[in-house]
């Protein structure tokens, strides 16, 4: 593993530990471009992408895809019932 990968991994790891929610794939890519600026200069996008796909194969990275986004408090549901039947009815009311 070279210099830049190791640098690269130690700010995932690190990223991680501190609980940030998601190192997404653009993430990866910015970060890249800032430890090691020439990272874009003989690759287009997608090869850089490709790259750090198979960067997280190689560490054994999994790619975490948000499976939700959160869920709504009983009464925040309750006002948001009232407001569309309110809504409902009115609409047919006019």
């Amino acid at each position: 593993m070279d210099v830049y990968d190791c640098m690269l991994l130690e700010w995932v790891n690190d990223m991680r530990k501190y609980k940030v929610r998601a190192i997404t794939t653009r993430c990866l890519l910015l970060m890249s471009v800032r430890l090691e600026n020439r990272f874009l200069e003989d690759r287009s996008e997608q090869a850089a992408i490709e790259y750090l796909r198979r960067f997280r194969v190689r560490n054994k990275l999994s790619v975490r895809r948000i499976t939700h986004k959160g869920q709504r408090k009983r009464s925040e549901l309750q006002v948001a019932i009232v407001a569309d039947e309110f809504g409902h009815a009115m609409r047919y009311k006019l």
